[in-house]
């Protein structure tokens, strides 16, 4: 079998992201109740690492206006990561009264886009200027007691404009968190004008994992535009990565969010893009689990519920998703 030739890991931990990220383009809001429900049965099917809303400013992103509400109203059981990402230091800083309240994160994301254009897009900044946002919230957050998630967004292409990466840029912002102090780092990949190949996701994890042996230490987050994600997490899990993140249905399924609730977004653009129905978001848990599971890898998921809970997020956003799973 071809699994006989790959360097394969035993076990992997899964990320899931259906209430973080993948919920994040959604037009009408999630109410409260149903995200603390999906927490709740994610670690019931065995997720241990989860993406828990976002600590954005709600005028930006108002799906994750009751960020703070969910995880006081979550229980946080023992061996549970809870990761929430926080964009700039007034975020970090409701992390940390949310942590010295008994609830919140236990890591928290600091993103930082390889080129201007994105994250001038999503973050409102230049890269420089970003770097200068987070450089003193690594201390900030280390005395608080909460881990770092150094993430990179656009590792191979920029989502805002396509163009490729030059191979040196992501390396030396993997070397800036590390320098920095990051626990973990996030290689990201957003897929707009093209989406990685197999090979190319092989060659780059391998050489970081030659530089930064520590499978712990590098998460992989890829956005499956063109259908190739499950090829690609097997080329990551050949080079040595354990930690990959997933998204129930494959769901942030849209453009960037410009009404919610019939609500124009203050913060929007002018002219709303077309509804057009592309597939943007993460790889299907569903898919990605059974693949794993099929193969002899061992996530700690119980694949029968995950597939039952992509059934439910298909009724609760009100459409079929991306999981080819859940076809059959």
């Amino acid at each position: 079998m071809i699994e006989s030739y790959l360097k394969l890991p035993a076990s992997i931990t899964v990320g899931e992201q259906i209430v973080g990220e993948g919920f994040a383009t959604e037009p009408n809001f999630i109410p409260t109740e149903t995200k603390v429900w999906l927490v709740r049965e994610l670690i019931n099917a065995g997720s241990k690492f989860i993406q828990v809303s976002n600590l954005v400013n709600p005028r930006f992103e108002p799906q994750f206006r009751d960020c703070e509400e969910l995880y006081r109203q979550i229980e946080h059981p023992e061996g549970v990561t809870f990761v929430t990402p926080t964009p700039d230091m007034r975020a970090l800083q409701k992390a940390i009264e949310l942590k010295k309240a008994g609830h919140g994160p236990d890591i928290v994301s600091f993103p930082i886009a390889t080129t201007d254009a994105f994250n001038k897009s999503s973050l409102g900044k230049t890269t420089e200027e970003q770097w200068k946002v987070l450089e003193p919230m690594v201390t900030v957050a280390h005395d608080a007691g909460l881990k770092i998630n150094g993430y990179i967004a656009g590792v191979w292409t920029c989502v805002r404009t396509g163009t490729k990466i030059p191979r040196d840029i992501a390396y030396k912002f993997a070397d800036k968190w590390v320098s920095l102090g990051a626990d973990m780092i996030a290689h990201s990949e957003g897929t707009t004008g093209g989406e990685p190949t197999p090979s190319e996701v092989y060659e780059y994890f391998s050489r970081v994992l030659d530089k930064y042996p520590d499978p712990k230490f590098h998460k992989f987050h890829l956005h499956d535009a063109y259908g190739w994600g499950l090829a690609c997490y097997i080329a990551a899990m050949h080079a040595g990565v354990t930690l990959l993140d997933t998204c129930l249905g494959g769901a942030r399924a849209g453009p960037a969010l410009t009404i919610m609730d019939r609500v124009p977004i203050v913060t929007a653009e002018v002219k709303p893009p077309d509804q057009v129905v592309s597939r943007t978001g993460l790889i299907p848990s569903e898919d990605f689990v059974s693949l794993c599971d099929a193969m002899g890898i061992q996530t700690g998921l119980d694949v029968e519920k995950i597939l039952n809970l992509g059934r439910w997020v298909e009724q609760i956003v009100g459409r079929r998703l991306w999981s080819a799973r859940l076809r059959w």
